[in-house]
């Protein structure tokens, strides 16, 4: 049996909804959809249907709430894992840039959605 100590500092919110990421570098192209799995004031967890290598930076926008601006930032992917029996792949990602207005939102949203909390 193996012991496992959890490592997140924040709360994590269960759902999926759609959002929009790209590579921040120079070769990137446009922006991908793809779905969230669970969010945290610290970062997400999304599915993706290429593999993102550990460290890539990743501009991110959220639509949260609908009639409000898209939550805007940039992530570090902290983590991938292949999806057993299909071409996607989990990946987990920390939040390194979004400003006080974006990060309240992300709160506000958290708060708001209790049930599905885990």
């Amino acid at each position: 049996m193996q012991n496992f100590i959890e490592k997140r500092r924040h709360l994590r919110l269960d759902f999926s909804l759609p959002m929009r990421y790209r590579k921040v570098e120079r070769s990137s192209q446009g922006f991908k959809g793809t779905l969230i799995k669970d969010i945290s004031r610290g970062g997400l967890r999304m599915t993706a249907f290429e593999f993102l290598p550990l460290n890539l930076r990743l501009a991110m926008e959220l639509p949260l709430v609908s009639g409000l601006k898209p939550v805007e930032g940039t992530a570090r992917v902290a983590w991938v894992k292949q999806a057993s029996l299909n071409p996607q792949y989990e990946v987990g990602v920390e939040f390194i840039n979004l400003n006080h207005g974006d990060a309240e939102q992300i709160t506000k949203f958290i708060s708001s959605n209790d049930a599905a909390k885990v």
